[in-house]
């Protein structure tokens, strides 16, 4: 079961909003469950049984929202999920201290990643491996004093995420196993999980 993590020393009540939707975007159950969570305490939610149960494990996911906070759990195994071999659009701004590269969802992105050590050895970026639902996006914050295109920071070789399995599939066929271990979180209350079934 997804849970909640409270880092904080109070009581913590609030309102959980959690959809199964297909890896588009398209909603196929939803609710909004109310949670009340103790100072320092990691409790699982009890999900209603038509978000628990998928109709199709492979075509579909659970996204939870909370404070801010969102998480995207799957039923099975990133490698055999239908995702979509192209499912961002990257918009590239300039800014004093390097870029800014804003990725938006079209289909579920699981894990997108900038990889931009390999245009500048010295470059950061401030997040990674981070799941999108449909229609969702994220800034990554790119700092290096090199001169780069928007080309290079969009390319598939730095732009990258666990959807990149489907373009392999598509070219060599089937691949091996991908493990996915990270979690979104807020800055005080936050949502907990991995890609375990969600049972």
């Amino acid at each position: 079961m997804p849970g909640i993590v409270n880092e904080t020393s109070e009581i913590w009540r609030g309102t959980v909003l959690v959809s199964r939707q297909l890896l588009d975007g398209t909603p196929i159950a939803t609710a909004e469950l109310t949670a009340q969570v103790a100072a320092r305490a990691a409790p699982t939610i009890a999900l209603p049984d038509h978000i628990h149960t998928p109709g199709d494990p492979s075509g579909e996911v659970l996204v939870g929202e909370l404070d801010g906070a969102r998480t995207v759990h799957t039923w099975i195994e990133d490698v055999a999920l239908g995702l979509g071999p192209d499912p961002i659009v990257a918009t590239v701004t300039p800014f004093d201290d390097g870029y800014r590269v804003e990725v938006r969802a079209r289909s579920v992105a699981r894990d997108v990643t900038l990889l931009v050590d390999r245009l500048d050895p010295a470059a950061r970026v401030d997040d990674a491996l981070t799941t999108l639902p449909a229609g969702m996006s994220a800034t990554f914050t790119v700092h290096t004093t090199a001169r780069l295109t928007a080309a290079k920071l969009t390319s598939p070789l730095v732009l990258r995420s666990a959807n990149d399995l489907a373009r392999s599939r598509a070219v060599a066929g089937p691949v091996g196993d991908f493990r996915h271990g990270s979690a979104p979180e807020a800055d005080r209350t936050r949502f907990h999980g991995t890609c375990s079934a969600v049972t």
